[in-house]
């Protein structure tokens, strides 16, 4: 029973991913390129939302056959939420760092997601790293964000967690035994 229920979910879950089309255009550089502009929209069960991404496709046709000489696709962007990209050296994956709001908490939380040409493939939320480090930073003077070589690793800075302190003049609540700090200081001591 239990099988049939992951399998279930396992489906939804590839199914959900699936992008589609919402809209499209087409724009005329010259007589023989177009550009073909795609919006889609794509389910985020990670942070149960819609993603919207537009994606253009770049054709070059010739006039007097009407074939395609060549063709050439942009990758997926939703730029409204960026706030740090990298792309792989051949063009064919884009992992982006977006600031958001989730339907579960009124803060920003820090999502990165990586794309390929033709839809999202992984939503990864920071905060899962809350022991490791903090936030991710992306303002110009301390940032970093670079893919390795095969591009199967991420390099960032992110803030250092801080250790949780004690008050020295914290509450009855904060002390697991009962005494005051300044009892249990001397507890200790002794």
């Amino acid at each position: 029973m239990s099988t049939d229920v992951d399998h279930i979910c396992d489906v939804y879950k590839r199914v959900a991913s699936v992008p589609a089309i919402a809209r499209g255009r087409i724009d005329h550089f010259t007589n023989a390129v177009s550009r073909v502009s795609v919006d889609w929209s794509q389910k985020d069960l990670v942070r149960s939302k819609k993603i919207k991404f537009n994606k253009s496709y770049y054709v070059e046709l010739e006039m007097e056959n009407n074939k395609i000489l060549k063709s050439s696709e942009a990758p997926p962007e939703d730029t409204s939420r960026i706030e740090l990209k990298v792309v792989t050296d051949d063009g064919k994956i884009t992992v982006m760092l977006v600031n958001e709001k989730t339907k579960h908490s009124s803060e920003e939380s820090q999502f990165i997601e990586v794309w390929n040409n033709q839809c999202c493939l992984k939503v990864i939320d920071v905060d899962r790293f809350k022991k490791e480090h903090g936030k991710i930073l992306s303002d110009v003077t301390f940032s970093s964000f670079a893919l390795s070589p095969s591009g199967n690793k991420l390099l960032y800075i992110a803030e250092k967690v801080e250790p949780k302190t004690i008050s020295y003049f914290g509450t009855k609540d904060d002390n697991k035994d009962g005494s005051s700090p300044a009892k249990r200081v001397c507890k200790q001591n002794i």
